[in-house]
């Protein structure tokens, strides 16, 4: 199954992405930059391959002990399970999910449908709007509205101070038939304050209407991030709001949402918003955090090995897809599976993120970085009023790496993500 799995897309992708590689090469030569990776990267916040590479070489720095950890405590499993000795016992790439799981679940006991019965879906909606509030001073208020489906509702957001509107929100949160199938936002229309337009965008979820789980409300508060980034822009043209900003940094401010979810002190405020909701159990919520951090070096460690290959598939030689592939696998500690054809199936690199794949990384970097400023109080309104105009009114009118800077007062560093690695 995992061989087959593998080899999904097929020699016919193979064939395809090396075309892709030479075309994108073609195009970068007609602007003379030697590589797609140098054309792209001169528009994104890391600016060349050369700060990429440094930032990645640092990545690989942090992760190498933690993986090597992750995989010893993988094999042991392995080991235990088989009445084996740990070292002469091998690991394989097909072990590696099935004794993730399994060690985890026996370490944590975390059963995700648990959390459903502290987290209503209403009470969840009015728990990001009463955080946004608080952090953000601003208001969501429901509009009827004729929309596209019953379940569809409207929200003007509206400045608290003075109740100015300042844009609209629409929310479809529960499944159905044809319906998208993830969970995403959709800029609908963007802050424009030359010619007073004002911005729109659309959240859009699949959750179970008994509840959410803790990790589909991270997800809710991720997807609520980038709303906000579109509803609380206020740009003189609507080109440059919202989310309309480098690649590399596009996923910044709702990552660092995502950190709120696991505080304490900020799901309080569901119990502000829902007299009926339960206090999750201090005990439940420790195993939610601890399970976040689980084989966080497998886990960036893999992460790593995509963003260099995809770096390395757009550079201004036009290597064999498959050969590179294996070559770079072959240098992590599982090694390459002969036969398996991960590059067939890695659809990022004709998805929008054709050398660009480290913004994953890079994004989550600026995140933590971000998220500092908040460290003595997750709820402060001081910061959260700075965050809104500092970052997310500006959206693309000013390079991220100035923003950034201006909300923290200095400049940006990645040391809090390394700390964070290490958790």
């Amino acid at each position: 199954m995992w061989r087959a799995f593998q080899a999904r897309g097929g020699q016919a992708n193979l064939k395809t992405l090396a075309r892709l590689g030479e075309k994108r090469r073609s195009y970068a030569r007609l602007f003379g930059v030697e590589s797609y990776a140098d054309f792209t990267l001169r528009r994104r916040m890391a600016l060349n391959v050369g700060n990429v590479q440094a930032f990645l070489g640092e990545v690989k720095g942090e992760l190498g002990e933690r993986e090597e950890r992750d995989l010893s405590e993988l094999r042991a499993a392995k080991a235990a399970e088989l009445k084996t000795a740990p070292d002469t016992t091998p690991l394989k790439r097909w072990d590696v999910g099935y004794y993730l799981e399994r060690v985890k679940r026996e370490r944590l006991a975390l059963d995700q449908e648990s959390f459903r019965r502290y987290f209503p879906p209403q009470a969840s909606v009015d728990f990001v709007f009463a955080l946004a509030g608080r952090l953000f001073g601003v208001g969501f208020e429901p509009v009827p509205q004729s929309l596209w489906h019953p379940d569809a509702k409207a929200y003007v957001v509206v400045d608290a101070a003075g109740r100015t509107p300042l844009a609209t929100l629409y929310l479809d949160l529960y499944p159905r038939a044809d319906k998208y199938g993830h969970a995403a936002v959709w800029p609908l229309r963007g802050s424009s304050t030359w010619s007073g337009q004002l911005p729109t965008a659309a959240l859009v979820t699949n959750f179970d209407r008994q509840g959410l789980t803790i990790d589909e409300l991270e997800t809710l508060l991720h997807e609520f991030g980038h709303a906000l980034h579109v509803t609380l822009s206020h740009t003189r043209y609507a080109a440059q709001a919202g989310t309309a900003v480098k690649l590399d940094f596009v996923e910044a401010p709702s990552q660092m949402l995502e950190e709120w979810v696991y505080d304490a002190q900020v799901l309080a405020l569901f119990q502000q918003v829902c007299a009926s909701c339960e206090p999750v159990p201090a005990d439940l919520l420790a195993r939610a955090v601890q399970s976040r951090s689980f084989a966080k070096g497998l886990q960036f460690a893999r992460q790593h090995l995509y963003a260099s290959y995809d770096l390395a598939l757009h550079d201004k030689d036009a290597p064999d897809p498959m050969a590179l592939w294996a070559r770079m696998e072959s240098a992590t500690p599982l090694g390459y599976e002969p036969g398996s054809l991960f590059p067939a199936g890695f659809s990022h690199v004709a998805g929008g993120y054709g050398a660009g794949y480290y913004a994953y990384l890079w994004s989550l970097a600026i995140a933590q970085d971000l998220r500092t400023a908040f460290a003595a109080d997750p709820l402060d309104p001081a910061v959260g009023r700075r965050y809104r105009e500092t970052v997310l009114a500006n959206g693309g009118q000013a390079p991220p790496a100035e923003l950034v800077a201006r909300f923290l007062g200095r400049a940006p560093s990645n040391a809090a993500f390394f700390e964070w690695l290490e958790r």
